[in-house]
């Protein structure tokens, strides 16, 4: 298993909390954008840093690794936004 840096995880879980803000009905929710750009700025480095670490890279397992970690959390918010319009018809 790779050694994650642990300030980076801890900005990225600040950065989701930010995130989940903006998107939420709270007054001044728009002023928290900030975590949307910022983790848009993490994602950009880390696939830069990893496309220039390495000589050659698969499109194909790059596609297969994002399908494998984020098919299950897209799976919920497909199911939860299904219960939300249920109640909501």
């Amino acid at each position: 298993m790779k050694k994650k840096m642990q300030h980076i995880q801890m900005l990225r879980g600040f950065l989701f909390i930010l995130i989940l803000a903006f998107h939420s009905f709270m007054p001044y929710s728009s002023a928290f954008w900030v975590g949307v750009e910022g983790f848009f700025l993490l994602s950009a480095f880390f696939l830069t840093k990893k496309l220039l670490s390495k000589d050659n890279i698969s499109i194909k397992e790059q596609f297969v690794h994002r399908i494998k970690r984020l098919y299950l959390p897209y799976i919920l918010v497909l199911f939860i936004a299904g219960i939300f319009i249920y109640i909501n018809w």
